[in-house]
């Protein structure tokens, strides 16, 4: 885009002809897509529902591939409340957390995200679970929420990199919720409680299925919705890691 700008100075007005173009990373993030930050879950088109509200009719407790795979439990049940409890209060809305120059940043992502979060720092945990990202992201979907495909996206941890995203379910009472896994052929996986499932951050197109729990609400808390924790866990940089940001596959 171009944009004309007239510069006063004693020697009259000088005309500057400067050059604007779609910042790159939200032009990468939105991966070919338009993003409508206006829309809402409520305003998309049936295709758009089609594209990011997925639903699974066979649905695995535990996949084991070079780039996913599903952990055995790591926490109680006890344990998983206490972390549902931390959540309060949550945050609603159309937004993913992002990393950006000032740390975790909140950007729109046009209907392709909705549900309850909330963003927790913990490094005690973090030194128990050993190699992960101190933040822990809360998440609550209740009826028809739901998470578009997407890959994840990677960053800088001092002298390291995040390379895996781990997606521990917390509860595993509610209807719907599995984490698809695009491949081909395409699978859902949904871990008992306590447990969860890895994928590799960047390569892997993955979303968070459509919550078919009737009556789920996180706010106020009714009926049986989904509850899970998304963390990262780090490696080693090398000469040849690249980061980039989360990009949509829808």
């Amino acid at each position: 885009m171009k944009r004309i700008v007239l510069l006063g100075g004693g020697v009259g007005i000088v005309v500057a002809v400067l050059w604007f173009r779609e910042d790159p990373v939200e032009a990468e993030i939105a991966n070919g897509w338009r993003i409508d930050k206006s829309a809402t879950p409520a305003t998309l088109s049936d295709n758009e529902r089609r594209r990011f509200q997925l639903e699974a009719s066979v649905v695995m407790e535990e996949i084991k591939t070079d780039a996913v795979w599903t952990t055995p439990v790591l926490l109680s049940a006890e344990e998983c409340e206490s972390w549902i409890a931390r959540a309060a209060p949550l945050e609603e809305g159309d937004f993913i957390f992002k990393v950006g120059r000032n740390g975790y940043e909140r950007m729109s992502t046009g209907g392709r995200r909705h549900s309850h979060t909330r963003l927790l720092k913990d490094e005690k945990f973090a030194a128990r679970i050993g190699n992960v990202r101190p933040e822990f992201l809360i998440s609550c979907y209740g009826s028809d929420q739901y998470f578009a495909p997407h890959f994840d996206g990677s960053s800088y941890v001092g002298d390291e990199v995040t390379t895996h995203t781990a997606v521990l379910y917390l509860t595993d009472d509610f209807s719907g919720g599995a984490t698809h896994y695009l491949t081909d052929p395409p699978v859902a996986v949904r871990p008992r409680r306590g447990a969860a499932v890895v994928h590799e951050v960047v390569t892997v197109l993955h979303a968070g299925g459509k919550v078919t729990s009737p009556n789920a609400s996180c706010s106020p808390l009714r009926g049986k919705p989904k509850w899970i924790m998304q963390f990262a866990i780090l490696g080693n940089k090398t000469d040849h890691t690249t980061v980039r940001p989360l990009r949509w596959g829808a």
